[in-house]
């Protein structure tokens, strides 16, 4: 998933833990309800039938996984985490 927001992909997620932490509804990708097959359709089919919002949602989930996941994003936080846990 974050890869392919890397690359500027639009993506469709399950609506669910981890996935929906990492995209925003209609803002850095698409959610569909977890289990509801049609409803994953419909949103790809959103997606297929929209130029802009493609674009939109790959800029978006693009600047979103650079600026929160990063390599050096991620090493922060686990520094941060192991500081709090040594107190």
């Amino acid at each position: 998933l974050l890869e392919a927001m890397a690359a500027g992909l639009p993506v469709v997620a399950a609506n669910g833990a981890p996935m929906n932490e990492i995209v925003r509804d209609n803002v850095s990708g698409l959610l569909f309800e977890k289990d509801n097959k049609s409803h994953l359709a419909a949103q790809i089919l959103k997606l297929i039938g929209d130029d802009s919002l493609r674009a939109r949602l790959g800029s978006e989930g693009r600047r979103k996984a650079i600026e929160d996941y990063s390599a050096e994003k991620i090493l922060i936080r686990f520094r941060d985490l192991y500081k709090k846990i040594a107190g």
